[in-house]
């Protein structure tokens, strides 16, 4: 490949990943999504070395909105373009971002410090990406602190009256 080159991701039917129990499926997903946000925060981490001037996620300007289906996972510079994303390329950014800025943190035979994980929702068989510090275990959720549930809070708010 050479400069300026296209990578296309062929779309993941999770759906056709089904093992006998419902628990176990979940579990394959979750294990196939996790593998999916290394590959996606290695690309990530690529981006902001060649680019370091490219600005932290939290100064951005960049926003969390909620993504109908299918879902399209954004790489960093799409976000910056387009202003949002959800909580997955929301938390890739932000484990790149730990990664690039505090080299430190990774040491020659030790995991990368900050990863995606999931946690699962409320909501039969969703997840939620987060970034885990796992040194400190420090749990970031980018989405909540660019917008994710502002809108019901501000409606709780109201129907509540203003405290």
């Amino acid at each position: 490949m050479g400069v300026g080159a296209v990578i296309v991701v062929q779309r993941l039917k999770l759906s056709s990943y089904r093992l006998p129990s419902r628990h176990d499926t979940l579990k394959l997903h979750k294990r196939l999504l996790e593998t999916l946000f290394e590959a996606s925060t290695l690309v990530g981490v690529a981006f902001l070395k060649l680019h370091p001037d490219t600005p932290l996620l939290y100064a951005s300007g960049v926003r969390y909105r909620r993504e109908g289906s299918p879902e399209r996972w954004k790489d960093i510079p799409t976000m910056i373009e387009t202003g949002f994303d959800d909580c997955e390329g929301l938390s890739i950014w932000l484990a790149a971002e730990l990664r690039t800025r505090a080299p430190n943190s990774v040491g020659p035979k030790r995991r990368p410090a900050a990863c995606v994980a999931l946690r699962s929702t409320r909501r039969d068989g969703l997840f939620h990406a987060v970034v885990i510090d796992r040194e400190t275990r420090d749990i970031f959720d980018p989405s909540r602190k660019l917008g994710m549930g502002s809108e019901s809070r501000k409606r709780r708010r109201q129907h509540h009256g203003a405290r």
